[in-house]
């Protein structure tokens, strides 16, 4: 056998060795591949791949060069075609730094990675040896795999310029390749805000099957980024406008392509109590175009089940005419030139106000749902304190109530709110997982000033205790209302039984201070664990806060923590009052750190509160 020319062709016979071959072959492909990405990210696959092979030939080229008893013939002919190739590299620091590149990954091909062919003078030995230049290029091309896949920073992505329209190319692409057209489409529309509920509406959905079609469109970059499996994501944050104009346009698109679709504004809350689809007039049934829920007598396109018929079609086409009309005036309000229109978004665009205008004049068939099982909560936010204060209910509500969109409700509370009516899911195990004990607290009553007492007392108490605190459901307030008696304003004292205990205190100022969870919380568990939790019973006294004997901290702590053992600690208050424990009121040693970042609703006199009035 010809050494020299079992070096140069070296294909053949060595196809014929075992798993240190197919290892050497493997990284290298593997290799090959990440340099293609790496190189021409943004090329077609076809040139990418094009381009790293003339780049992997000329490495070949370069390694052939350096075998002294190469035949020269073979040497000029590849360098001779690796010349033409080379000009597909666009700069020469690309052709220096990649053909180093490229020199490594196809040793990885080489055949010194295996025993060099046997001489006259040495016996033949078939066993595969790895030599030191080899080991260490592998271990180079190792660690390069290893950098590439966990330790390189994200790739620069180029940023797309804002549109009026939506993407249809790649909403076309991606409708064709991920959704089933026999199913209705269901999606939302979402940013970084609302993240968390995406994972709940995905999971009230799942029980009935209702997923496979369930489509997210991300306004923003951490949405997109959204660390989850599972979720189909569609990037549309390049159209100017935001949510409004997007469901326009999308809504639009789905009809014209054939697809039925239900919208799920992001604060709607599911309750899981019903299949959403059981609750509404079926597809098959031909009397309707679509279908909204009910919000003061008028549509609410938070939840908006629509067909593709021509009605729905027409109807969409002059909510576009309307959209555009609604953009024209923004562009004339902000005076967008073409110099800045990249730069501006709009602003007062309504999809509420448009799909209502839509419907003068026209032959649509369009259904209001029943607005007891889909529930627009500034129908109902005036009479909270009544009828959904309580866990009664509470509970009935959610047994009766198939979704609930939280419109009048600050964006900082709307996931607050979703867990105490029984939106949230247990992603992460909210409700299975044993975070730790609890402390849980009912029967607070007083004004204003002791309401606040009580509240830092309980999480003080919870915090000495190493407890998670399960707010209550509502307090007993004695509120101060100001009543005009002539020309003179008198203070009115007013008792209201049910109070929201959201009302008393932000919501939000607790956050840093103790780990909480909503008062339904033991409501909502049940349905998610059988695993029941020890209660013990505490009822609060004024020997509970004297100060216990060379201690900072009342004798409540001390009683808690002979409960150790309890799951929760039920501290009832049912009765005290906070004037009776006259040293710990006046002096407030113990939970006056605590108060200091407690944060009281200033309307919490006002019976009645206001869309985006929660807690002022």
């Amino acid at each position: 056998m010809n050494p020299n020319k079992f070096r140069v062709y070296h294909s053949t016979p060595l196809m014929a060795e075992g798993g240190l071959q197919l290892m050497g072959g493997g990284v290298g492909l593997a290799a090959f591949l990440l340099v293609a990405n790496i190189l021409y990210p943004r090329d077609p696959f076809w040139l990418r791949m094009t381009r790293t092979i003339l780049l992997c030939w000329n490495g070949y080229i370069m390694y052939i060069m350096w075998q002294k008893d190469a035949n020269p013939v073979v040497q000029r002919n590849l360098v001779s075609f690796g010349s033409a190739a080379v000009q597909f590299i666009s700069t020469p620091r690309e052709r220096r730094a990649i053909r180093a590149m490229c020199l490594c990954v196809m040793m990885g091909f080489n055949p010194t990675f295996l025993p060099s062919p046997p001489s006259a003078d040495t016996p033949e030995d078939t066993t595969p040896t790895m030599r030191s230049p080899q080991r260490f290029v592998l271990i180079l091309t190792l660690l390069f795999l290893l950098w590439y896949l966990f330790l390189r920073p994200s790739p620069p992505v180029a940023p797309v310029a804002p549109t009026d329209n939506l993407p249809s190319a790649a909403v076309d692409k991606f409708l064709r390749r991920k959704i089933n057209e026999a199913r209705p489409v269901i999606f939302t529309i979402a940013d970084i805000s609302s993240l968390d509920n995406l994972h709940n509406i995905r999971e009230k959905l799942t029980p009935w099957g209702r997923t496979s079609n369930y489509v997210v469109l991300c306004l923003d970059a951490p949405c997109m980024a959204m660390d989850t499996d599972g979720f189909k994501r569609l990037d549309i944050s390049m159209v100017r406008g935001g949510r409004d104009v997007v469901l326009i346009l999308f809504a639009l698109h789905l009809s014209r392509a054939g697809y039925s679709f239900l919208h799920l504004d992001s604060d709607i809350c599911l309750t899981g109590t019903h299949d959403p689809f059981s609750r509404m007039l079926k597809p098959t049934d031909d009397t309707w175009d679509v279908q909204f829920m009910e919000e003061s007598n008028k549509l609410d396109p938070g939840f908006w089940f629509s067909n593709p018929t021509s009605e729905t079609v027409a109807y969409l086409v002059r909510c576009k005419t309307l959209l555009d009309k609604q953009l024209d005036a923004a562009r004339d309000k902000a005076k967008i030139t073409d110099a800045n229109i990249a730069l501006t978004e709009y602003s007062g665009i309504s999809a509420t106000y448009i799909l209502r205008e839509a419907l003068r004049g026209i032959s649509l068939r369009y259904t209001l749902l029943d607005k007891e099982d889909f529930k627009s909560w500034s129908d109902h936010q005036a009479w909270e304190a009544q009828n959904f204060a309580t866990e009664p209910q509470i509970d009935i509500l959610i047994r009766h109530t198939t979704a609930i969109h939280f419109t009048c409700i600050d964006k900082s509370v709307r996931s607050y709110f979703g867990k105490l009516y029984g939106g949230w899911s247990d992603h992460n195990g909210y409700y299975t997982n044993v975070r730790g004990r609890y402390l849980s607290i009912s029967g607070i009553t007083g004004t204003k000033e002791q309401l606040v007492n009580f509240i830092a007392l309980a999480v003080q108490a919870a915090l000495d205790t190493g407890r998670i605190l399960i707010l209550p459901y509502n307090v007993e307030i004695i509120q101060k209302r100001i009543k005009s008696v002539g020309p003179d304003t008198v203070p009115e004292f007013k008792r209201v039984p049910t109070f929201p205990f959201y009302r008393v205190i932000d919501i939000n100022s607790l956050h840093g201070v103790i780990e909480y969870v909503e008062a339904s919380f033991p409501l909502n568990r049940d349905k998610y664990s059988e695993t029941k939790i020890f209660i013990a019973d505490l009822v609060l006294d004024e020997t509970l806060l004297e100060p216990e004997k060379g201690h900072a901290y009342p004798k409540l702590v001390t009683k808690m923590r002979e409960s150790s053992g309890a799951g929760v600690i039920a501290l009832s208050l049912e009765g005290f009052q906070m004037r009776n424990a006259v040293a710990f009121e006046r002096d407030e040693d113990y939970i006056r750190a605590v108060k200091r970042r407690l944060r009281v609703c200033e309307n919490i006199d006002e019976l009645e509160t206001a869309c985006g009035k929660r807690c002022t």
